[in-house]
């Protein structure tokens, strides 16, 4: 069975579970991020390290090494979120489940063949953290994303949002809101759209493509502290 996550692109886009538990406390220093490929190797596993983005609960980011255990059909990543907090999950059935390791703490899901992770580090919104891999482009051609709709992801914030782009670049989603294609295109800019009551959304675009399928995501580094709700992290997944 061929590695669902490497180190040089990724596999198959399968349909990938929500998990039940997300990190473990290590005390492992986070990498570089620079680093890619083979690392060790034996005659029964292999480990790659392989650059992540780690988007954090107070909006910073920082690049990372994951590390990447392949052994017969058995993948495991191990991404450090923090100099003593590292998600870790593993798949042994080409990427239809993940398994969490470490103490069941708040959840999360994987997508794109491990490539995304949300990984609630705690039960509130605001202790999600989103890791995105080397392996996705990021989008500045944000008309690709027209006509697409998307499943919005936070931390134990209920209900997931269904968000519409629309073939205009307006957007529309489950919860009523809507914004014009003007507004919608401050949402990818450096100091994102900010609404009426004080709050701003900051998304960042990404596609994977695995074989001739490519998919689109979005990261939004949202601060809601006008309203009483915060920092937090929200991951969208195409539908």
């Amino acid at each position: 069975m061929a590695a669902i996550l490497t180190a040089c692109g990724g596999g198959s886009d399968s349909n990938d579970t929500t998990a039940s538990t997300g990190t473990t406390n290590t005390g492992n220093t986070a990498g570089t991020g620079a680093t890619t490929g083979i690392a060790t190797e034996t005659s029964t596993d292999t480990t790659a390290l392989l650059a992540y983005t780690v988007y954090k609960p107070d909006l910073s980011t920082s690049a990372v090494d994951a590390t990447i255990n392949t052994n017969g059909a058995t993948v495991t990543n191990s991404i450090p979120l923090t100099s003593t907090l590292t998600a870790t999950f593993t798949t042994s059935d080409n990427g239809a489940n993940y398994t969490w390791g470490g103490a069941a703490v708040g959840g999360g899901s994987v997508k794109a063949d491990g490539n995304i992770a949300l990984v609630c580090a705690g039960s509130i919104m605001q202790s999600g953290y989103a890791a995105i891999s080397s392996n996705l482009r990021k989008v500045t051609d944000l008309t690709q994303t027209f006509g697409k709709t998307f499943t919005e992801s936070t931390c134990n914030a209920g209900p997931q949002t269904t968000t519409t782009i629309a073939a205009d670049g307006s957007i529309t989603n489950s919860i009523g809101d809507s914004f014009t294609a003007s507004q919608a295109s401050q949402f990818s800019s450096p100091t994102g759209l900010t609404g009426p009551g004080g709050s701003n959304y900051r998304a960042t675009f990404y596609s994977f493509t695995a074989g001739t399928t490519t998919r689109y995501f979005y990261v939004i580094q949202a601060d809601e502290s006008a309203v009483g709700d915060g920092k937090h992290i929200t991951v969208a997944f195409q539908k």
